[in-house]
């Protein structure tokens, strides 16, 4: 039997040390720091899930369930441990990903694309995340290599497989599931020569995929005391469409539940008196949530709005590392048409399809390039190779000489995005609110268990607590203080202590509720070393 052999074994070591670099340079900052800039709220999710065996965020099930595991060896105040897993996994989707694009084209365009793609500053900042996209690159990739190994002679294998891996990548990040309709359609098309087994093998691909999206919700619809009905929905929970949470709109939750009608007469007479581009700023989300009447006009042009206010993001230096980029951008597309122009057929049609469903069909404004990045490297990968070939070709070097000037312009390129990384995260840690969350989390160990803690969306003081938590934003005041009524969240909810709140707020607040305590926050900055602040000095 013919061994599979994935990466070649003359680039494995090479592979190996290449991802273990760029692991320890994306640790760096925290290690330098000694803390990380944000509390990812991940770690609650999953806290929750430990806990109560119940998924609370169905957008991330596949993630939560993976992180679980973790719970053993790192403890839930442990952000660093936490991060240092995301960064693990964003690294080791480099392999797969080198993987792919060398069967696709050549090892030096599978090594420029890598490293590419791992300098980049989203690519950065999902890797710190802990979420959906840091740990979905790596299953997306993989199911990815398998279908171009497979395909052309075990192409069943190859679907079952692949579907398996793309299933993981849905229900690790669900905004992977916008990929499938181009994808069942333009797999048809492109084996249009054979059409009855095309629609077999994408329904099977398309089954397994759907059926790996939903495995883990099965633990928890096998909890005792729940009717065969309870079971069936909580299998299929994930795939429910649902609103977009109301603090997309309304202040919060309390607000949207009993001052709704109230509310969006206000708001309709703000927006009357407003700017062209004040109206525009959430028009999707007064769709969603009917606030008004509007037709299948006001529908078309407000995803075209968001459409087009998304264009700026491929542009952007904390997205891309600026429009320089390009340069090598262009030419790879204009190459790959040439030499594969079904992947340039896919990746345009996916990206397409997807920004029409999230603009048009869900009126999403959030952008989503996360999910195609790995695409956008690889035609600078190309894009680089092409130029240096091309070089090449007129000043006859030999190998060693265009490995040399290869190698130099990519390490170029490589510094220019390491630079725009090091603002990118220098800014995050300059408006971090890590050292807040640490106090807040110290100040509420000491309140008893039965504690209700009210503040103004900021949910993120309480990620590292079991507290009872509930929003009542500044808005909500303001509405509710001119009605008199400014008591009645605080009762309904039977808060006994507030955090996070201006001065001006908390003397409100204590004005209509006279028994609430103030959570106070005392933040310790860590003492860092001389070299350690030399480092810091050089670096930002």
């Amino acid at each position: 039997m013919r061994k599979l052999r994935v990466i070649p074994a003359g680039n494995t070591m090479l592979l190996i040390a290449f991802v273990l670099g760029v692991f320890a340079l994306m640790v760096l900052p925290m290690l330098l720091m000694g803390y990380h800039y944000n509390v990812p709220y991940t770690i609650k999710s999953v806290r929750l899930l430990v806990e109560t065996s119940k998924v609370t965020d169905t957008s991330l099930h596949m993630l939560l369930w993976i992180l679980s595991i973790f719970h053993h060896w790192i403890r839930w105040e442990n952000v660093e441990g936490w991060v240092t897993i995301s960064i693990a996994a964003f690294c080791l989707s480099l392999m797969p990903l080198w993987w792919c694009v060398r069967m696709l084209f050549d090892r030096a365009t599978a090594w420029v694309t890598i490293v590419i793609f791992s300098m980049l500053p989203l690519a950065w900042i999902n890797a710190h995340s802990v979420g959906g996209h840091g740990f979905a690159y790596l299953p997306l990739f993989i199911g990815f290599g398998f279908f171009l190994k497979l395909h052309a002679n075990r192409p069943m294998l190859a679907m079952i497989i692949s579907g398996a891996f793309f299933g993981i990548t849905m229900a690790t990040q669900h905004s992977y599931i916008a990929f499938l309709p181009f994808l069942t359609l333009g797999y048809i098309w492109h084996q249009r020569k054979s059409v009855v087994p095309s629609i077999i093998r994408i329904g099977v691909f398309c089954a397994v995929a759907y059926a790996m999206f939903l495995l883990p919700m099965i633990p928890g619809a096998l909890q005792q005391g729940l009717s065969v009905q309870q079971r069936i929905a909580a299998v299929f929970e994930p795939m429910q469409q649902k609103t977009p949470g109301e603090g997309h709109l309304y202040p919060d939750e309390f607000l949207y539940e009993h001052y709704k009608v109230e509310y969006d007469a206000e708001m309709q007479d703000r927006i009357a008196d407003s700017s062209f581009l004040k109206r525009q700023e959430d028009k999707n989300y007064r769709i969603i949530f009917g606030t008004d009447d509007f037709s299948i006009i006001d529908r078309i042009a407000s995803g075209t709005w968001m459409l087009l206010n998304n264009i700026p993001q491929f542009f952007m230096m904390d997205f891309m590392g600026g429009a320089f980029l390009w340069l090598f951008i262009m030419p790879g597309i204009l190459v790959a048409w040439k030499t594969k122009r079904i992947l340039v057929l896919y990746i345009g049609g996916i990206i397409l399809s997807m920004e029409f469903v999230l603009r048009y069909v869900l009126l999403f404004t959030s952008s989503h390039i996360d999910n195609y990045l790995w695409a956008i490297a690889l035609f600078a990968g190309i894009g680089v190779v092409a130029n240096m070939k091309a070089l090449q070709k007129s000043f006859k070097w030999n190998a060693k000489q265009f490995c040399t000037f290869l190698s130099l312009i990519v390490l170029v390129i490589a510094l220019q995005l390491l630079q725009v990384n090091r603002k990118v995260l220098a800014r995050l840690y300059t408006r971090s609110p890590t050292l807040e969350i640490y106090a807040a989390t110290e100040s509420l160990k000491a309140l008893p268990e039965d504690a209700v803690i009210a503040a103004p969306r900021r949910h993120d003081l309480l990620t590292l607590s079991d507290k009872k938590y509930v929003s009542v934003h500044e808005k909500t005041i303001d509405f509710l203080e001119k009605r008199g009524k400014l008591a009645e969240p605080f009762a309904l909810y039977g808060v006994t202590n507030i955090i996070g709140y201006s001065p001006e707020d908390v003397t409100r607040i204590k004005k209509a509720v006279p028994s609430i305590s103030v959570i106070e926050l005392n933040e310790k900055q860590p003492e860092l070393s001389t070299l350690t602040r030399y480092l810091l000095n050089m670096i930002r």
